[in-house]
């Protein structure tokens, strides 16, 4: 069964006030990854900065699915040299899932490029990218989460 919202704030109610200090720092962090400790390195949430909604219901709904693959919430440095972050990842699966919002990701044209040209550099080096939007996240989450499943089993 799909979950759908109609608002921001129908989302918000839903998730409730979800905060990742205590009990989502084992979550984010890829223990006994070889891979994550080559590639990566795993910049907590920083202090002061909260989710979207979107992006928490993804992360909330990819915990529950995949808590045990070790997805990995705002990874740095999956490029060596570079700076950004990925929304969601798998290391060890080189997946990396960004949500995408108006607010980020394209009210801005020099927004739109950056994103263009991390999305390239993660393929030239070996990821798999996913993009959805808010819209997709709220209206059908079940449907975001089988392209999910269908990404990590299938071999590239």
């Amino acid at each position: 069964m799909a979950l759908r919202f109609k608002s921001i704030s129908e989302a918000r109610r839903h998730l409730g006030d979800i905060s990742f200090k205590e009990d989502g720092a084992l979550r984010r962090t890829p223990v006994g990854n070889d891979l994550s400790a080559n590639v990566a390195q795993i910049d907590n949430k920083p202090k002061n900065r909260t989710l979207s909604p979107p992006h928490q219901l993804l992360w909330d709904s990819v915990v529950q699915r995949y808590g045990d693959i070790e997805p990995v919430l705002e990874l740095q440095d999956a490029v060596p040299g570079r700076r950004f972050r990925l929304d969601i990842a798998f290391p060890a699966h080189r997946l990396a899932i960004e949500v995408d919002g108006w607010q980020y990701h394209g009210k801005f044209k020099k927004g739109f490029i950056a994103d263009r040209k991390k999305q390239n550099l993660l393929v030239e080096n070996h990821w798999r990218v996913l993009r959805f939007t808010a819209g997709e996240i709220f209206n059908d989450i079940e449907t975001v989460m089988q392209t999910i499943n269908s990404a990590m089993n299938s071999k590239v």
